[in-house]
């Protein structure tokens, strides 16, 4: 937040912009109907757009990827902070 200037307090600002750069990547993914979808399935008359996100193994995936992308972009990642590689034990 600091780096994009985001002032303390507007998390939602960052989050929207996230949502609109995943839906730049990926168009043919629309999160208004995972959020639906995950609120129908739980019984939710609403929820938060991560909640639905976090759910969904596959966008969730494309959403991190995407998110640790934009770290590397700007040069954001602490040297202490390690990658996990693929194995062939995450499903």
């Amino acid at each position: 937040m600091d780096y994009f200037e985001i002032p303390s307090g507007q998390n939602k600002i960052l989050y929207r912009e996230l949502y609109k750069e995943f839906h730049n990547i990926y168009p043919e993914i629309e999160i208004n109907q995972i959020v639906d979808d995950y609120c129908y399935d739980n019984g939710l008359d609403s929820c938060f757009t991560l909640d639905a996100i976090e759910h969904d193994k596959t966008v969730r995936k494309l959403f991190e990827s995407m998110v640790d992308g934009l770290l590397e972009k700007y040069d954001l990642i602490s040297e202490n902070i390690t990658i996990r590689e693929k194995t062939i034990f995450d499903a």
